[in-house]
């Protein structure tokens, strides 16, 4: 058995523990719960880069998810779940497959390939008689579409209305459809009629965020504009040799509406998807570093300016989701269909040294879970350790079908037997040549340099305090356990691509971006 704490500790977590078993046992009065809804619709909501701490639902001050947290009084909201990678590819596998990244083995996009003895969640469904549906975007190598294409019957479209619409005309079917939504990445850039909708009475109180309503640019089309402005003052350091030959009266012209017309019906024309992804990522780098010039970063006003940018995209994000409810209301589905609403990782704003997601801290891995379930007219708390692997059988289990054996647990006994918990350890990596554990109390994070950090969460749930030194023991009893974990991973034998260059390689292997 593992031994970590003295006494006090000890009675710490068991008080933790006695909690959370209030707050289940109080939602359903003494009795057994049953999450079994056999050929239940499953419907999959899945937000990129949104964070638990966002949430007031997971104790944010401002109310950026009414929709969504108002889903916990019908279901089950799970307050600590954690992915297994930072970035879309890898964690977007676990919730698929029930396999965290060492042993499903994809990390990095164009050079892993998901091992041919690992079921994927919607071919397994697909075989036993659900329509199943994929929505959102197709073509960012970051999201293993390529991997899924073969496991969905159908892809409904890329963008939210289509899979509305495939809702409204295929209610007769038994179906699980795979929302998915990066509405939220950076740079962030919701209407302003959000902003001021979130705000409400703190541009009263906090003048300094008056800027976003007027100041700070992050309209889509006016950072389109000072991106192809920023083009104009440089053609040559955007674009190859050959288009600046057989273009130059356009590219040098300085006339940013006339070079805008010029990459639509030109410059994105006749290439490989593979290229097209390049040259967007090189405009999207442009317009990226222009968003984040107008915030300091080392002001804690003007990160709560970009924050807020953040949040206010949330609100929007929530209200995707009612209208997802809506739909299925008036097509009366929702008293036959299990909605589950979750994150492949959070973000980060500067908390760690660093913006976006490329770390193993909470703000990152700390996702949301939310369970609405048509056949329980109540509300579970559950405070245990969950993974995002754990989706893959609870669900199957919920709709009835046996499964192959995956590294998750399913999560329904747990409901009832309400003394054990699923899950001691939680993990994540690898990524960055960096990997981690996690328990109830302790986060152990471990770097390939020797750096090692040791966090006490229950008095630094934001990380702040590396207690390596001051508890050994402790952190080489959580280093034994990661060892042991990933000594069994998966050997990496994919190869990329040969048209991406040796620089591209190694910043796709440390970032997972190009």
């Amino acid at each position: 058995m593992f031994k970590m704490r003295g006494t006090q500790k000890l009675k710490l977590e068991w008080l933790c523990i006695a909690v959370s078993l209030l707050l289940v046992s109080a939602c359903s009065s003494g009795n057994q719960i049953d999450l079994s809804c056999k050929d239940c619709n499953v419907v999959f909501i899945t937000f990129d880069v949104l964070r638990a701490r966002s949430l007031p639902c997971y104790g944010y001050y401002r109310n950026t998810a009414p929709f969504i947290c108002g889903l916990r009084n019908h279901g089950i909201i799970f307050k600590n779940t954690f992915s297994p990678a930072p970035n879309t590819l890898p964690a977007h596998i676990s919730l698929m497959t029930g396999f965290n990244p060492p042993h499903h083995g994809v990390l990095i996009p164009y050079r892993d390939k998901l091992p041919h003895n690992i079921t994927i969640l919607p071919k397994l469904l697909t075989e036993h008689g659900y329509e199943t549906v994929w929505v959102g975007n197709l073509y960012i190598p970051q999201l293993p579409f390529e991997t899924y294409k073969p496991a969905f019957t159908q892809v409904a479209g890329t963008d939210w209305d289509s899979g509305l619409r495939w809702l409204e005309s295929n209610s007769d079917k038994k179906f699980f459809i795979s929302f998915y939504s990066d509405s939220l990445h950076s740079p962030y850039t919701p209407h302003k009629e959000t902003v001021v909708r979130l705000l409400r009475d703190e541009l009263e109180t906090k003048p300094y965020l008056n800027k976003l309503v007027n100041g700070i640019v992050y309209n889509e089309s006016e950072l389109e504009y000072l991106a192809i402005l920023n083009i104009t003052r440089n053609p040559a350091k955007y674009f190859p040799q050959e288009y600046l030959a057989n273009y130059s009266d356009i590219l040098y012209s300085g006339n940013a509406s006339l070079i805008k017309q010029f990459l639509k019906k030109i410059y994105f024309r006749g290439v490989s998807w593979e290229e097209i992804y390049r040259r967007v990522i090189s405009l999207y780098n442009i317009r990226n570093s222009i968003y984040w010039s107008q915030f300091n970063k080392s002001d804690p006003k003007g990160l709560e300016l970009v924050k807020t940018l953040y949040e206010a995209e949330i609100l929007e994000a929530d209200s995707l989701v009612k209208e997802v409810f809506q739909v299925l209301k008036q097509k009366g589905l929702l008293n036959r269909t299990i909605v589950i609403i979750t994150s492949d990782h959070g973000e980060e704003f500067y908390e760690h040294g660093r913006r976006d997601h490329n770390q193993l801290y909470d703000e990152i891995l700390h996702v949301p879970l939310i369970i609405y379930h048509p056949r329980f007219n109540g509300r579970i708390v559950v405070n245990y350790l969950v993974q995002l692997i754990d989706l893959f059988p609870t669900v199957f289990s919920m709709i009835g079908i046996e499964h192959p054996e995956v590294e998750g647990k399913n999560l329904l006994p747990y409901l009832n037997n309400r003394i054990r918990e699923p899950n001691e350890y939680v993990y994540a990596g690898p990524w960055d040549d960096t990997i981690a554990i996690r328990t109830t109390n302790w986060k152990y994070i471990s770097r390939k340099n020797g750096t090692r950090e040791l966090y006490f969460l229950r008095n630094d749930s934001n990380e702040k305090f590396n207690l390596i030194d001051k508890y050994p023991d402790i952190a080489e009893n959580l280093n034994s356990e990661l060892e042991k974990y990933f000594s069994t991973a998966v050997k990496h034998t994919g190869e990329f691509p040969t048209w991406i260059n040796e620089s591209k390689r190694k910043k796709l292997i440390k970032t997972g971006y190009w």
